[in-house]
């Protein structure tokens, strides 16, 4: 009796210390966006101006993490996180390669905060889709996201090292979104959808500003 008492004690413990930690695995890039001097290192490495960008914008950080978090929620293979995780950096890469060729793409910042709010539900309504839809909605915004990033490109920085450090970038976000997920989804689901409903209403907040 006394063995059941003390695991039930714990079992409470032990739930908060995961959401604790997964919380703030999610808030963590913005506490390190935060720490000073990047603006001077910026100016003078392509690679880490390509790595800090998915962190300056709270459009392009919130929908990576919610893409992690809804992959986390509700696919159970690892090798379909995996595949879905890979079309959003895949798609990236496409999107910067065509922004940097000078190539028209309609819509691009409408279809980036509609990716919020896409994300947002998907993640807050826990829906569970047939792989080829999964892949081709995260392929879709990603395709936009990464030509705003490839246009966002700084004149004197190097192509290739920038376009590598934003693709690390985004796949650190990801995978903080996937790692936060996975943690919380036994115990916290509940935190998972909340937080996809907060970001779907800050997608719609934003498209009526636009």
């Amino acid at each position: 009796m006394q063995q059941a008492n003390q695991t039930s004690i714990n079992k409470p413990r032990t739930t908060k210390r995961h959401f604790i930690f997964a919380t703030v695995s999610i808030f963590a890039p913005v506490w390190v966006l935060a720490h000073p001097g990047h603006a001077n290192d910026l100016t003078h490495n392509a690679f880490y101006m390509g790595l800090i960008h998915p962190f300056t914008g709270t459009d392009h950080l919130l929908a990576m993490v919610t893409v992690g978090l809804w992959v986390a929620l509700t696919m159970g293979s690892r090798l379909q996180q995996a595949s879905t995780l890979m079309a959003f950096v895949a798609a990236m890469f496409i999107g910067s390669v065509l922004s940097m060729q000078g190539t028209h793409l309609p819509a691009v910042e409408p279809l980036i905060l509609l990716s919020l709010l896409v994300f947002g539900l998907l993640a807050a309504t826990a829906v569970r889709l047939p792989n080829w839809i999964a892949f081709g909605i995260t392929a879709f915004f990603a395709l936009f996201h990464g030509f705003a990033h490839g246009h966002e490109m700084p004149a004197q920085a190097q192509a290739m090292g920038y376009i590598g450090g934003f693709l690390i970038g985004t796949l650190a976000l990801l995978l903080t979104g996937t790692y936060a997920g996975q943690t919380l989804r036994p115990h916290a689901s509940w935190a998972i959808r909340t937080g996809g409903a907060l970001v779907a209403a800050y997608g719609v907040t934003l498209l009526g500003l636009a």
